[in-house]
């Protein structure tokens, strides 16, 4: 569905959605990605398996929050928004919120089968053939890429260097620069293979056990899950979010490994189905494309041309070697990169899908940027005229008349050119002195003030159903979870449990007995531990246990509430020099820092224990 005009009896659907508040909510979700990414890493580094329970409850705690689901309609919308049932962009904010809450649910509860999904035949970029893309339902398509960018902070990570398309980074200048060394030492023969219809042949059983190496096992089940409306034997549906990481990961398992140490001597690189290797001799590749072609059909795929038409000699060609939208040519020992023919379409596709937008010059604008960028290595003076020549061409026939004119095209080509060929002003090199004033420490704040910062924090919640609105769960069956971490907020230490209780705070107690016996061990010496809960009854406790006890008198912990809370207090105060407890409108200061990230994170480890554990009491009782 088209976007309405921007002016008329649709103006009022654009006021609520301005572009800072869009940005703002892009932003957040950008920094909880930040924070995934540095607990996965931490996490890795340190041992631990794709699959343990810390890395997959930071990952599904993300993947089913409202505001990272938020921040997945916001990206849709931003980029373009095209969906089987509705428009995103028209929708005002809090018609967004609803939908990313109940996606959020859906994640949680484990409902992400989608809808069956609309069918659409796209041309080619090469003019052969069609492309089947699968248009889902919005509310699908928002659970599909929440899931997608939680899995990419795994996935992108432990990609190898070779595959450069449709991750974190990539881009196709990394295979310029791969063919520029080459080509600098000699290596001129190319050989270019694209996979037959990639995408659909891919087999999914094979896949599952793939991604279960890569993966924590609930995320790659609910992946899954997500591709098909009904039970399929083969093939990733095109047009959804996740669909190239896991031909990547796929083929980065299959063909890949058994290539580079077959042929270490040639540099490779592969593009979601697309393969590109240089070597040193025509019968090298011609070795490398028949082995190839062995990978590629014992994991279920076929090559589109034959290896006897798939190599080339660079330096002796007449006419470029098209990859990727370059067209490749060695002279006198150097690449000669220029925009192939398929190039140019691609950019033509753009500007003709550009009249789906109420603001159809202005993104031409935005795609005439990003489209010489991704050509920097074709740029250079002597082309400017034909290059400028060929963009405002296709734009008066794409019906773009007005703007942007021939002037402003030239000024974004001169910008883009500058931006790869940078100038180097031998003045700017120059050393200056400046005298910097002291800033440390900041202004009214005391170095004993700095040095009373906690080195450790401990985050407690315990999640009691009949206490959470709008959830229908077993009654008395409640949840809690801890965790220990660094000043970093990186996880050190962590526990959940759950119990038959019918209080709130006996659950918090639980999880306070938890983390009492562990903080002695995880924090060194007299470290300052932060400890971090939503509970206004056990700060009230926490009082009243102070003012009661005189230092450490012997308690009895299988008595009253109090009696054991002040067994607990007496332990936490012989082990750590400061407790700090918040309360749950204290969290609202530092939401969308890293410290209310953990928070949200550890509320959600409560209630999954709880939900875990009544499912699993719920199938013992059935059989």
């Amino acid at each position: 569905m088209p976007r309405p005009p921007w002016s008329g009896q649709y103006e009022s659907l654009y006021k609520p959605l301005g572009d800072d508040f869009c940005r703002s909510i892009i932003a957040d979700g950008e920094n909880m990605l930040s924070w995934l990414r540095n607990q996965v890493s931490f996490q890795l580094n340190h041992g631990d398996a794709p699959d343990s329970s810390v890395i997959e409850l930071c990952m599904l705690a993300l993947a089913g929050d409202p505001d990272f689901c938020r921040f997945a309609v916001e990206r849709i919308a931003r980029d373009g928004g095209r969906s089987a049932d509705v428009d995103v962009n028209l929708l005002d904010a809090r018609d967004r919120w609803k939908l990313a809450r109940s996606c959020s649910q859906a994640i949680r509860n484990g409902e992400v089968t989608p809808e069956p999904p609309r069918l659409v035949d796209q041309p080619k970029s090469s003019g052969v053939g069609v492309r089947t893309i699968s248009m889902f339902a919005l509310h699908d398509q928002v659970i599909q890429k929440s899931l997608t960018r939680v899995a990419e902070c795994i996935i992108d990570s432990r990609l190898p260097s070779e595959l450069i398309g449709s991750r974190r980074g990539g881009s196709r200048l990394a295979l310029v620069e791969r063919l520029q060394n080459a080509a600098a030492d000699g290596q001129t023969f190319l050989l270019k293979a694209d996979l037959r219809n990639a995408f659909d042949n891919v087999p999914l059983a094979r896949l599952g056990q793939v991604l279960g190496r890569w993966l924590p096992s609930r995320l790659c089940n609910l992946l899954l899950a997500s591709l098909h409306a009904e039970p399929q034997t083969r093939g990733i549906p095109q047009g959804h979010a996740v669909s190239p990481r896991l031909l990547n990961v796929y083929t980065a398992q299959t063909i890949l490994p058994k290539l580079r140490a077959e042929f270490p001597e040639v540099s490779l690189t592969l593009y979601v189905d697309d393969l590109i290797a240089v070597g040193g001799s025509h019968e090298r590749m011609n070795a490398m494309g028949h082995r190839l072609d062995q990978l590629a059909t014992a994991a279920g795929f076929s090559l589109k041309a034959a290896v006897e038409d798939s190599v080339f000699a660079m330096a002796t060609m007449d006419t470029p070697v098209e990859a990727l939208g370059y067209g490749f040519r060695v002279k006198d020992g150097i690449l000669d990169t220029t925009v192939s023919a398929s190039g140019w379409d691609h950019l033509e596709d753009h500007f003709v899908e550009l009249h789906r937008d109420v603001d159809a010059p202005l993104r031409a604008a935005e795609v005439i940027s990003g489209w010489l960028a991704q050509n920097g290595p074709c740029l250079s003076a002597e082309r400017k005229g034909e290059h400028v020549g060929g963009i405002v061409r296709r734009l008066r026939r794409c019906g773009l008349q007005e703007w942007p004119d021939e002037a402003q095209v030239s000024r974004f080509y001169v910008e883009a050119l500058h931006r790869h060929t940078p100038v180097v002003d031998a003045e700017s090199l120059r050393c200056r002195v400046q005298t910097i004033e002291p800033c440390f420490p900041p202004a009214g704040v005391a170095l004993e003030e700095l040095e009373r910062e906690p080195q450790f924090f401990a985050f407690v919640h315990a999640w009691y159903p009949q206490q959470e609105q709008g959830l229908q769960r077993e009654p008395g069956r409640g949840g809690w979870a801890w965790v220990i971490t660094d000043s970093g907020h990186r996880i050190l230490d962590h526990g959940c449990g759950t119990a038959e209780n019918t209080s709130h705070d006996l659950l918090f107690l639980d999880a306070i007995e938890g983390i009492a016996n562990r903080l002695p061990i995880v924090p060194s010496g007299d470290a300052r531990v932060e400890l971090v809960m939503g509970s206004a009854s056990f700060k009230h406790e926490l009082g009243r246990s102070v003012q009661s006890s005189g230092g450490t008198v012997p308690v009895d912990p299988t008595k009253s509430f109090s009696q054991r809370f002040r067994h607990v207090r007496q332990r936490l105060t012989s082990h750590v020099s400061d407790i700090r407890l918040l309360q749950k409108k204290d969290l609202k200061v530092f939401e969308s820092s890293e410290r209310g990230r953990m928070a949200k994170t550890v509320r959600f480890w409560a209630e999954q224990a709880a939900i875990d554990s009544r499912l699993a009491s719920t199938v013992e009782s059935a059989g």
